[in-house]
Parts: structure tokens; C-alpha cells; sequence
């Protein structure tokens, strides 16, 4: 082989690696579940500051945890990669986030129309009462939507599959499993579906439509019946055995 003809086959063997690399690099992200992870940990302790802070009247607290969690999102969503989550696990977290950020991103905006120290509390408990909605879990509980989407992200990142991890977040709110199906209608705001509505650098059109998350509950519904069902049916057959 030439002189010229290695340089030439260097060149391209050289080509290829970064191509190779650079598809990597968009496809895949290294520990992805572990950065995810860690980044969730900070999101739950951030949303916690933040409804104290709307709750006790604290803008400038809760404004910087807005920010913050926007931030955290967004570095969240620049790790789901094609080859570490489905197609379909990808839209569902990236529905769950959208939602939150959605909300979020009203409190950045808001103008009540007062001025000064009055103005900003204004804005506190008016995106406490409007947008800062509670799903119930139980008779006599209810929990923000911001840490049941969270857990339901920590679920999802670690865990194979959807329908797994989606039942194990139910049962973590509500055991009895009266409250599983409103949790679910009431995780994602139906404004969050508007094909009309995106951040700039946040489109959710990259998510779940209404009509697929509606399919999708309904399947993990659907399998949560039938476990009951067996459960149910295997415990009668023992106790009958049994006398």
C-alpha cells in the first residue's frame, strides 16, 4: 500500500469512527438512569421547597425553585435516548414532564395585577388555588401532582417496561387501589395535550396524545383488574382447600 493510499484509508477509517461516535452520542447516553436518578432526588427536594414557599407567601424562593426545576427537567430530558428508553416510555416521561413545566412555567408569568409586596402575594395564592392542583389518593388524602409525576419518573427511569413501573407508583400512593384510576386521569392536565400549546424548547408534540395516554392507562388498568382477579380467585381456592 501507497503512501497515499494509507493517508486515504486513514482519512476514512477516521471518518467513519466520528460517525460512528456521533450516532452513538445521539442515540445513547451513558448511566443514563443514574443521572436521571440523581437529578429526580434534586427535583423532589426543589418541588418540596417550592410548595412551602407558595404555601408561607416566599416569591423570591419559590420563583428561584421554578428555575431550578425547569433546569432539572431539561438536563432530565436531554438523557432520554433512543437506545436507553422505547419509543413509547420516551413520549410518556417526556408527557409527564411537559405538564409540570407547562405549570410551572404559568408561575414565571403570572400577573395578578397589584403592585409591589401585594402583587407577589397575589401571585403565590392564585398559582396555589389555580394551577398547584392536588390529585386525591385516598378518602381523606391528596398529594401534589409535582411529587406523584416525580415518583412516577423515578419508577419509569428504573425500572424495564412501563405498565411495572406505573403500578408500582400506584400502589405507593394507594394501596387499597380505589384511587388508582383518578390518579391517572388526573396526572396530566388536559391543557397538556393542546396540540396548539409548546415552550420554546419544549414541544409536546414529542409526547403522548390525549387518545394514546387515555389507551394506555386503560391497558395498565386493565392489567391491575386482572392481577386482582387472580389474586382474589388463588386466596378463595386455598381457603377452600383449607376447610
Amino acid at each position: 500500500m501507497s503512501i497515499s493510499e494509507t493517508i486515504i484509508f486513514g482519512a476514512i477509517s477516521s471518518l467513519i469512527a466520528t460517525i460512528i461516535w456521533v450516532v452513538v452520542i445521539n442515540l445513547y447516553e451513558f448511566s443514563a438512569s443514574k443521572k436521571i436518578t440523581f437529578l429526580l432526588q434534586e427535583c423532589d427536594s426543589s418541588t418540596r421547597l417550592l410548595l412551602n414557599s407558595i404555601r408561607y407567601i416566599h416569591y423570591s424562593v419559590a420563583l428561584t425553585q421554578v428555575e431550578k426545576l425547569m433546569s432539572l427537567y431539561l438536563q432530565i430530558y436531554s438523557y432520554l435516548k433512543p437506545i436507553n428508553f422505547s419509543s413509547k416510555k420516551r413520549k410518556l416521561i417526556k408527557s409527564i414532564m411537559f405538564n409540570m413545566i407547562r405549570v410551572l412555567n404559568i408561575f414565571k408569568n403570572l400577573d395578578v395585577g397589584y403592585e409591589g409586596d401585594r402583587e407577589l402575594e397575589a401571585r403565590c395564592k392564585s398559582y396555589n388555588i389555580k394551577y398547584l392542583y392536588e390529585i386525591k389518593t385516598g378518602e381523606n388524602s391528596e398529594e401534589s401532582f409535582l411529587l406523584i409525576s416525580i415518583s412516577f419518573l423515578q419508577e419509569l427511569t428504573n425500572r424495564f417496561g412501563i405498565n411495572k413501573a406505573i403500578l408500582r407508583s400506584l400502589q405507593y400512593f394507594d394501596r387499597t387501589n380505589v384511587f388508582h384510576k383518578n390518579i391517572l386521569d388526573s396526572l396530566i392536565e388536559v391543557n397538556s395535550f393542546s396540540e396548539g400549546f409548546s415552550l420554546n424548547y419544549f414541544m409536546n408534540k414529542e409526547g403522548l396524545t390525549e387518545n394514546e395516554y387515555e389507551k394506555l392507562t386503560k391497558k395498565i388498568l386493565k392489567i391491575k383488574a386482572t392481577k386482582n382477579s387472580k389474586r382474589i380467585f388463588t386466596t378463595a381456592k386455598r381457603r377452600k382447600h383449607e376447610n
